[in-house]
């Protein structure tokens, strides 16, 4: 690697330039039994009515008027929803959580993305659904998600583990 031109860019953009480096490896095994206690602890103490959909959609038109799509909060908020649930749809393939559950998180992670292109789309200016469908999808996917999340949390009740056993036996 040639120093010199990390050392010259960044004496002429010392805020553009990256001050560090960090490297991450595994030093011991995960903490399963942790896992599966705090797992468990928070779906026990799980309350979410799933609110954000309704804030979204109540602000939906009014962020169109006033903000760019990069800078909409329900836009952003719903990107990082569809993430997030698309996320979680892949742990859930990791955990003994059975099909109704995967399904309904796969459905949920598929109906938040799709709704947030749209959403996007909206905010942009773009042909697209009007807002109330985009909001009729939201109220159907807040109902989804309360749905999802009381199958998941009475599901954790009765699991015997959330994480099968690894692959070599530890």
């Amino acid at each position: 690697m040639d120093w010199d031109v990390l050392r010259e860019g960044y004496a002429r953009e010392p805020d553009r330039w990256f001050l560090g480096c960090v490297t991450v490896r595994q030093v011991s095994e995960p903490d399963r039994d942790g896992f599966e206690a705090a797992y468990r602890e928070f779906a026990d103490g799980f309350r979410d009515g799933f609110e954000l959909y309704d804030v979204i959609a109540d602000n939906l038109v009014l962020e169109r008027r006033s903000a760019a799509a990069y800078r909409a909060p329900g836009i952003n908020s719903l990107a990082l929803l569809a993430g997030s649930r698309t996320l979680f749809r892949r742990f859930l393939e990791h955990t003994g959580h059975g099909e109704p559950v995967r399904t309904a998180y796969d459905r949920i992670a598929r109906l938040a993305t799709g709704l947030s292109d749209r959403a996007t789309a909206f905010q942009a200016g773009l042909p697209g659904p009007p807002a109330d469908r985009i909001r009729r999808g939201l109220a159907h996917l807040r109902q989804l998600e309360q749905q999802a999340a009381r199958l998941l949390v009475d599901e954790v009740a009765t699991l015997p583990t959330i994480l099968p056993a690894p692959a070599d036996g530890r």
